[in-house]
């Protein structure tokens, strides 16, 4: 071998094999590249320790910009604090020069606990895929329809948040067709917003039929209170017909004055991504509300689906789970898409942090004006379904997992709930979530109402709460909750609610002491 070697120097044949190959246009064009390259990365290596004052203004910008001021990072890091800054330094501007953004730093993570009780007494017969929602103005929560063991419910029932009791509307469960005018009568899958004082039922499944387009208004404004079947009138549109198809399963919300819905199951299996609104300030006495329908805009629109969930925070629409018609899959997890009402576009947003795992029939749900969604999925959190918050203030926008903490008897911790219906009074501050079925082929269903307290997450202040307690007297004994565990009447139920929960609560009426835990 060495002689080998030795004869190979000898005669040059390995220079004279590289050398002509270096002649050749491939062998030129080699080292053309070699050479750009090897100048491209001695700029920016030059520049990341002989141009320090260019990186960091880029640095500081980037970093201690108005969304990222709360996370503390270190002003003078890139210069000499900080162990990595340089090297920091360094990686950005040789990223930055191929062509790379550099993400921002992610935030903090975040921990955040609520409270979970149990409201066993006095609640609405079991049901599952009802509607639920709570004007915020009033306190007053609404729940219509549903399914049981029998089949489809056609009862409504009103939620009184300021004694937590619920009263039947008295609603046939047989309506003939005169009575349909002012009762919607048995159906699934229904979704419901409320707003400016009225109360928006649209679409959902109805014995013998699949799918339906009936709207169905209650106006709280005049008493007495009854339901209307409208007739919806609408915009002429070439793309769209002018009232939305039959379906069940989509999302609806509130967004100020409008109530909005997007996609859902239609006829025929047909999986739908359109958007309407109804603008509830338009009631002529008649003819009812007019349907508006939003045309897509901009670059991007969500995929078609059903069993997903809506909410508004601020000036933008949340939209998030559910189950991709066309893929035949779940939407990816975490998966947060934004409607800008004032760019009128959708967009697929950034998020962190520790996501849901998304699925359908999942509920989103604004907490108050603090820029926060609570979500609550079919996935199993302990005691209860996980509940993730996602904090929309921030950039990226940020998921966190609540950790769940049980405050009653340790036999009516309820588990997994399915097609639970939920509902938020964010003046309370408190998450409902009724009914639904346990996990399991076999599983029962529920007629219980389970209560979140995310008063703390949402920031309702406590300076606020001792001030209102204060000015009730203090340091009785509340009732209720003791050494054995959850309260056994329905009043005392209320009473720990009450006391242990809502203290200096604006809506309720104490009849016993705060008691100030140490």
């Amino acid at each position: 071998m060495t002689e080998g070697w030795e004869d190979e120097e000898a005669d040059g044949s390995l220079f004279f094999t590289i050398s002509d190959y270096a002649k050749t246009p491939m062998g030129l064009f080699f080292w053309v590249v070699v050479a750009a390259v090897a100048a491209y990365f001695f700029l920016a290596v030059y520049s990341a320790f002989f141009d320090k004052s260019r990186l960091n203004s880029k640095y500081k910008k980037e970093v201690h910009d108005e969304p990222f001021r709360k996370y503390n990072v270190d002003e003078d890091q890139g210069e000499e604090g900080g162990g990595g800054g340089a090297l920091s330094s360094l990686v950005s501007s040789v990223t930055s020069r191929l062509g790379f953004e550099a993400p921002p730093p992610p935030p903090p993570e975040i921990e955040y606990t609520a409270t979970v009780s149990c409201i066993p007494f006095g609640c609405p017969p079991e049901r599952i895929a009802g509607a639920f929602a709570i004007d915020q103005q009033s306190g007053v929560g609404f729940m219509f329809g549903g399914l049981d063991e029998k089949g489809f419910r056609s009862d409504g029932w009103l939620f009184d948040t300021g004694d937590l009791e619920w009263r039947d509307m008295g609603l046939p469960e047989h309506p003939t067709d005169e009575e349909r005018e002012y009762t919607p009568g048995k159906r699934v899958h229904v979704r419901m917003a409320v707003a400016n004082g009225y109360v928006v039922m649209f679409g959902g499944s109805v014995p013998r039929k699949d799918c339906t387009a009936d709207l169905y208004v209650l106006n709280t404004k005049v008493k007495p209170w009854s339901w209307a079947n409208l007739t919806a009138g609408g915009e002429e549109d070439a793309d769209a017909s002018p009232t939305p198809k039959a379906r069940f399963g989509h999302a609806m919300c509130t967004y100020g004055d409008y109530a909005v819905v997007f996609g859902g199951m239609g006829e025929g299996d047909v999986y739908l991504n359109d958007m309407w609104v109804i603008d509830t300030k338009d009631w002529d006495g008649e003819d009812g509300f007019a349907w508006q329908y939003v045309k897509p805009g901009g670059n991007y629109w969500p995929k078609a689906r059903d069993s997903h969930c809506m909410c508004s925070v601020g000036n933008r629409l949340v939209l998030f789970g559910g189950y991709d018609g066309i893929a035949r899959t779940v939407i990816a997890p975490g998966q947060v898409e934004i409607y800008d009402f004032e760019s009128q576009e959708w967009s697929l947003t950034p998020v962190c942090g520790e996501e849901p795992r998304a699925g359908p029939n999942c509920d989103a749900l604004a907490l108050g004006q603090s820029g926060l969604v609570a979500t609550v999925t079919e996935k199993n959190g302990g005691i209860f379904n996980q509940i993730h918050v996602l904090d929309t203030t921030l950039t990226p926008m940020q998921w966190s997992n609540v950790k769940l903490d049980w405050r009653g008897d340790w036999t009516m911790i309820p588990g997994l709930r399915l097609n639970f219906q939920a509902a938020y009074d964010d003046t309370e501050g408190l998450l409902y979530v009724f009914g639904g079925k346990a996990a399991g082929e076999d599983g029962m269903l529920h007629n219980t109402l389970i209560c979140c307290n995310m008063r703390d997450i949402q920031g309702i202040g406590e300076e606020e709460e001792e001030e209102a307690g204060e000015a009730e007297g203090g340091g009785g004994g509340g009732g209720g909750q003791g050494e054995e565990g959850w309260a056994k009447s329905r009043e005392d139920v209320v009473e720990v609610l009450k006391e242990s929960y809502l203290p200096g609560s604006n809506r309720f009426s104490h009849s016993a002491s705060k008691k100030k835990s140490q």
